[in-house]
C-alpha cells in the first residue's frame, strides 16, 4: 500500500502470472484486486487469449468458459482480446468470420463443427498402430457425452451473454491504440473530469471505441483475408510503374533536344 498510494495519479499496468486456476478457482486475486479497490483505484482485467484457440471449436469453447469464469470470479470491468491476430491464418482457416468469434454470437451454430472436428482426428489414426487404434475406440465411446457437455457449457456462456473479444496486434499501432481505447473506457479512465470545450471530444472518442462491426471487418480483410495485404502490393507496382513511364518520357524529352 505505501508504495501504491503515492502512485495514485499513474497508470498502473500489472503483469499478472498465467496461470489460469489463480483466477477460476483460487480466491487469492480476487482477494488482492478486492483490497486495491477499497484504495479507491480504478482497475480493468485485460485478458490475453491467443486467436488460433478460434480455428477449433472445441478449444474455442473451452476459452470461452475460461473467459466467463475469469469474468466472475474478479468481478472487475473485463475486457477479452484475441491476441496475435497477424498470425491466425498461418494456422488455419476459420470456420466463421472474425465477427462471429468477437462478438460470439449464436454458438449453436458451432456446434455442427464437432462432429467434423472428431471424424478427421479418427481419418488421422486409421494407420496407426493397436495402442492408438484402442484410444480412438474409447474417444468415439465419449463422443456423444463430450458434444452434449460442450452444447451445456455453450448455452452457459450465451445465457450469461457477458464474453467478447477485441483483437490485438502488438506490432500494429492502430490495434494498440483500439485496443487502449476499449481499456480507458472500461477503467473509468474516460470518465475523468473534463473542461467544457473537452466535453464533445470526449464524447466522439467514446463513441468510437468499441467493438464496432466495421473495424471487425477490416481486421478480417487485413489479418485474416489478406485483401488489404494485396491491394497495397498492387498500389506498390502501379506506383512504381508510374514512375518508371515518367523516368522513360524525361530520357525521350531529353532525346528530343539533342
Amino acid at each position: 500500500k505505501e508504495r501504491i498510494i503515492p502512485l495514485s495519479n499513474k497508470y498502473l499496468l500489472f503483469d499478472m502470472p498465467g496461470q489460469v486456476e489463480l483466477y477460476t478457482h483460487d480466491s487469492t486475486v480476487k482477494e488482492i484486486v478486492a483490497q486495491i479497490c477499497k484504495w479507491d483505484f480504478r482497475l480493468c482485467c485485460v485478458h490475453l487469449v491467443d486467436s488460433y484457440y478460434c480455428i477449433e471449436p472445441t478449444s474455442f469453447i473451452s476459452i470461452l468458459l475460461l473467459s466467463l469464469s475469469t469474468m466472475l470470479q474478479l468481478e472487475l470491468p473485463h475486457v477479452n482480446v484475441l491476441s496475435k491476430i497477424d498470425l491466425l491464418r498461418n494456422f488455419g482457416e476459420l470456420k466463421y468470420n472474425l465477427e462471429y468469434y468477437a462478438e460470439v454470437q449464436d454458438l449453436s451454430f458451432l456446434l455442427h463443427h464437432l462432429d467434423e472436428e472428431t471424424e478427421e482426428e479418427r481419418g488421422e489414426g486409421d494407420d496407426e498402430d493397436e495402442r492408438e487404434e484402442e484410444a480412438m475406440k474409447l474417444e468415439r465411446r465419449w463422443a456423444p457425452k463430450f458434444r452434449k457437455l460442450n452444447k451445456i457449457i455453450c448455452e452457459v456462456v450465451g445465457d450469461y451473454s457477458l464474453v467478447a473479444f477485441a483483437t490485438l496486434n502488438i506490432v500494429d499501432k492502430e490495434s494498440v491504440w483500439n485496443l487502449l481505447q476499449i481499456i480507458d473506457k472500461s477503467n473509468g479512465f474516460l470518465n475523468l473530469s473534463v473542461e467544457n470545450d473537452q466535453y464533445l471530444a470526449l464524447l466522439s472518442y467514446c463513441v468510437n471505441t468499441d467493438f464496432d462491426s466495421e473495424y471487425l471487418q477490416k481486421v478480417q480483410e487485413k489479418y485474416i483475408d489478406g485483401v488489404v495485404e494485396e491491394t497495397e502490393r498492387m498500389g506498390e507496382s502501379d506506383q512504381e510503374g508510374k514512375v518508371n513511364e515518367r523516368e522513360k518520357e524525361k530520357e525521350k524529352e531529353k532525346g528530343e533536344e539533342k
